[in-house]
């Protein structure tokens, strides 16, 4: 071998070296393995996905990484977590340094967290164990905000049964007492008539008399009529004795009434409603607040739906975004990921929108699917329905998922008036087809064709349903 080749050859190597050490170097660095460490230890009940080798923060300064995970060895026993953390941080690190599992991001890996002791507590040495902090999941809150919702409705509605059967209680004693009230009143008022009744014929036996008319009048002094007249008289105070007794009866009746406490129990009755009420109104004020407002338990499953809301929309953002990456695009696409609503008709008539998918079509006459309705323009005819059903029948062999585009077309007239008719025409479509065949929403799409003109320069008046299904999908 020549000697410039082996120079080169040398040079090469020196500089493989060189590069391989400064790899080495820059990768020892930024795991700090060639900084002054010291291990601790802590302990978790659950380790929420956090791994060997994952990142150990000081107060949100990389500090070192996760050495070991020790199963516990029963399941009374905690995970024990081994971590090495960097020397520089000894200072601030105590024995009251509390460690936490944290999630780098919102779908990013997990890492150990370590807060900064207190001044007044004692510094950590090496193989000393710190406490920790159990990681909260966003499925735990959410159970836990369900079970509070769940016994809170049980709560209410338990305070509505009782008030609800306290007040039939109160409506069915009224309705009882007044029946009993009404009772004595009629019997009252029919003794009255009838002694007073009694009372006027009696009086107008002995007018007559005084006065001598009628047969007692003129026979006065016969004895016979006296006994007679004796006779009606002790009828008359056989009477007036029986009035006396019903009397007594009516008195008897008024006496049991008050015996009976009547009074009393509606009031304890209306007590114990009251009673029921301010129950009910604490156990309310406990779930809204001592003002009824914002606080009180509702404000904190309220605290804990909102922050479960801006996880799931951080997600959805972040997903949206990977769905429009030029490295992703691709991927979400062929798994069905995207809206047909975001797809204008210029995309739709370029040749590269979904190249790789074959178009299966079915065309339908503008005559036979709608119908004019006075008032309502055009309608969604029954005919219409039915050629629908029959022509979306060809299409169930395929996945729901896969593009179903509606063509409209609005035959002759300006520009923006067939614009619009066939948008509205292909909306009732849509509409018609979603509900029909429970298809996915993102995956069904509506072109008004007349906006990028006719086709072949012939006037069309119709629609046209095209589905784009793989190619290698057998007809």
């Amino acid at each position: 071998m020549s000697t410039p080749k082996n120079i080169a050859l040398g040079v090469f190597i020196v500089v493989g070296l060189i590069l391989f050490a400064m790899g080495l170097f820059w990768i020892g660095d930024r795991r700090q393995l060639f900084t002054r460490s010291l291990e601790l230890n802590t302990e978790f009940s659950n380790i929420s996905g956090l791994s060997r080798g994952a990142k150990v923060r000081v107060s949100g300064l990389d500090a070192g990484e996760v050495l070991d995970i020790e199963v516990p060895p029963n399941p009374g026993a905690r995970f024990r977590i081994r971590f090495r953390a960097s020397s520089e941080f000894q200072p601030i690190l105590r024995m009251n340094s509390v460690a936490s599992i944290q999630n780098d991001g919102l779908v990013g890996s997990k890492f150990l967290q370590v807060d900064a002791g207190t001044s007044g507590a004692a510094a950590v040495t090496d193989g000393a164990t710190i406490p920790s902090k159990e990681p909260i999941e966003i499925a735990d809150l959410l159970t836990q905000a369900r079970d509070t919702v769940k016994n809170a409705n049980d709560a209410i509605t338990d305070i509505r049964g009782g008030i609800d059967d306290t007040v039939k209680a109160v409506l069915e004693l009224n309705k009882e007492t007044t029946e009993v009230i009404d009772s004595v009143g009629k019997t009252v008022d029919k003794f009255t008539t009838t002694g007073t009744s009694v009372m006027q014929s009696v009086n107008g036996i002995i007018t007559n008399v005084r006065e001598g008319k009628g047969t007692v009048g003129k026979l006065l002094n016969d004895d016979k009529l006296y006994e007679q007249l004796k006779s009606t008289l002790d009828s008359g105070q056989n009477m007036v004795s029986n009035f006396d007794s019903v009397s007594d009866d009516l008195k008897a009746i008024s006496n049991d009434l008050k015996s009976r406490e009547v009074g009393a129990k509606l009031d304890r009755l209306s007590a114990n409603a009251d009673s029921l009420t301010s129950e009910g109104l604490r156990a309310i004020r406990t779930l809204t607040g001592p003002t009824g407002g914002s606080g009180g338990l509702m404000a904190e499953v309220r605290e804990t739906l909102t922050s479960a809301n801006e996880a799931m929309s951080d997600f959805s953002e972040g997903t949206e975004a990977l769905k429009r990456n030029f490295l992703f695009r691709g991927f979400f696409n062929r798994r069905g990921y995207f809206d047909l609503g975001d797809v204008t008709v210029a995309e739709y008539t370029d040749p590269k929108f979904l190249a790789d998918r074959q178009r299966v079509t079915e065309w339908l006459d503008t005559t036979t699917l709608f119908s004019t309705v006075a008032g309502k323009g055009e309608q969604l005819s029954d005919d219409g329905r039915t050629k629908l059903d029959l022509a979306m029948a060809s299409f169930l062999k395929y996945s729901k998922s896969d593009p179903l585009v509606i063509e409209a077309w609005a035959g002759n007239g300006p520009d923006a008036e067939r614009i619009l008719r066939g948008r509205e025409r292909a909306i009732m479509v849509s509409d018609y087809l979603l509900k029909k065949f429970d298809l996915h929403p993102s995956s069904v799409g509506i072109m008004p064709m007349n906006a990028v003109g006719s086709s072949n320069g012939q006037v069309r008046d119709g629609i046209s349903l095209v589905l784009f299904a793989p190619k290698s999908t057998k007809k």
